[in-house]
């Protein structure tokens, strides 16, 4: 019986070291993987010419017209989209407007619109429309605050560019919603204790269990002291 159990021991032992050797390789191959995805990411985040360029130009006065997207807005029309942000007062949510045609080979490939949410982050909280064409586009909120931007939507994006443009932005408001700071995973004390005994029991009843199944392999050799069984 002896022998059988420390056969049982080594045979533990050994598969304890293979665990350890198989986790330390593949927490280092995850390691490798992710310091390759970091970098990969940082190129992406870099915002290319087209994305600095719409950066640069709302951030003057608002509105941004690129070159493939003269066709749709003129200069003229651009005026009149900057009067128009200009002119809605301090208790109304800022909107910034940028005009050009979809495309994913201009230089920031998928990551345009990512990129210009990153580099919004840190602005005042806003909106920011996004005219690509008729029922193409986006209106996103920027500066790092959630909420659901109501009154204009793609959906809207129909008609003359500028036209459309104008009554989206005469109509445009934000609910936000509340700071995420406020958000408790547990739902309050009582679901924190809740939690905490739900886990302090799984954790008794893994010992137990490993317990129990010590004695049994072993035919009762590892009993607790006095009159405990």
């Amino acid at each position: 019986m002896r022998n059988a159990v420390a056969n049982l021991v080594l045979a533990a032992l050994a598969a304890l070291l293979c665990g350890f050797g198989a986790s330390a390789w593949f927490t280092d191959k995850r390691e490798q993987e992710f310091a390759q995805w970091q970098a990969y990411e940082e190129v992406l985040d870099t915002p290319r010419d087209r994305v600095r360029n719409a950066i640069e130009g709302i951030r003057k006065d608002g509105v941004h017209v690129a070159p493939d997207g003269r066709t749709m807005v003129d200069e003229a029309d651009e005026k009149r989209l900057e009067k128009a942000i200009a002119a809605r007062g301090v208790d109304e949510v800022p909107v910034r407007v940028i005009v050009w045609q979809e495309t994913n080979m201009g230089g920031s490939y998928l990551q345009t619109e990512e990129q210009l949410e990153r580099a919004l982050a840190d602005d005042e909280p806003g909106v920011l429309v996004i005219w690509e064409g008729p029922e193409s586009g986006d209106v996103m909120l920027t500066g790092g605050r959630d909420g659901y931007p109501f009154q204009f939507n793609t959906s809207d994006f129909v008609g003359d560019p500028t036209t459309a443009l104008l009554a989206g932005i005469d109509q445009l408001t934000v609910t936000w919603h509340d700071d995420d700071s406020e958000f408790d995973y547990w739902g309050g004390t009582g679901g924190g204790i809740a939690a905490g005994v739900m886990i302090a029991l799984g954790v008794l009843l893994g010992i137990g269990l490993f317990f129990w199944l010590v004695r049994t392999l072993t035919g009762g050799l590892l009993k607790l002291p006095g009159g405990w069984r």
